[in-house]
């Protein structure tokens, strides 16, 4: 015998066409501004796009982005952060005299976690400042802007025990979980970025400066 099929359902005139999912779930712009209210100006590298493995031999270390002033000892400042996406956020600095990896936030007590939309977040906090030490040379701040949480003092510990520049380290401890440089679009005059994380979780910027 023959089985009547079921008639295929009609789609109904109202349904709602799916939006098209934004290929960039990960991004923020930064501002670094000094105790003195003045803004530190950066401009971004010309490798900045390329995936953290290629970078010329020798000690040149791959930056994001470039200070656009040298900074004098002493100098302190906050980095101001508007969020557009819930994420964390770290802060590790490395300096080349010193050869010293260190977690600069956040500190205890602190969480790393941005849970919503938000403009002008301070860190290290309202109350704190990042402060140049004494050691003058070349000097690098990362900031890891990650979709998961961090252990921040290990992996700072781990920075540390690797060989080659600053950005040779992070990419050793960090690479299995960094987006693609391709999959980044960098702003050339601010410390801003958007990505696709397609299943990559940290956007690391490492901000390159004199010290002077």
């Amino acid at each position: 015998g023959y089985a009547a099929a079921p008639t295929p359902p009609k789609p109904k005139p109202n349904d709602p066409t799916p939006k098209p999912v934004s290929k960039f779930d990960l991004n923020g712009s930064f501002k670094l501004v000094k105790s003195n209210g003045r803004k530190m100006y950066a401009t971004l590298a010309k490798n900045a796009n390329r995936d953290f493995n290629i970078v010329k031999k020798g000690n040149n270390t791959a930056s994001t982005y470039k200070l656009n002033s040298a900074q004098r000892s002493g100098t302190e400042f906050q980095i101001h952060i508007s969020n557009n996406e819930p994420a964390y956020v770290y802060l590790i600095g490395y300096g080349t005299t010193s050869r010293k990896v260190s977690a600069l936030y956040p500190f205890d007590g602190f969480s790393a976690y941005l849970g919503y939309k938000k403009n002008d977040i301070a860190i290290p906090s309202e109350d704190y400042y990042v402060a140049l030490d004494n050691k003058k040379g070349k000097d690098y701040l990362c900031v890891l802007y990650s979709k998961k949480p961090l252990n921040i003092k290990n992996i700072a510990r781990k920075i540390q025990n690797q060989s080659g520049s600053f950005s040779d380290k992070v990419k050793k401890v960090l690479g299995s979980q960094i987006v693609k440089g391709s999959n980044i679009e960098f702003d050339k005059n601010n410390i801003k970025f958007k990505a696709a994380s397609n299943g990559k979780t940290i956007v690391p910027m490492i901000l390159e400066f004199d010290h002077i």
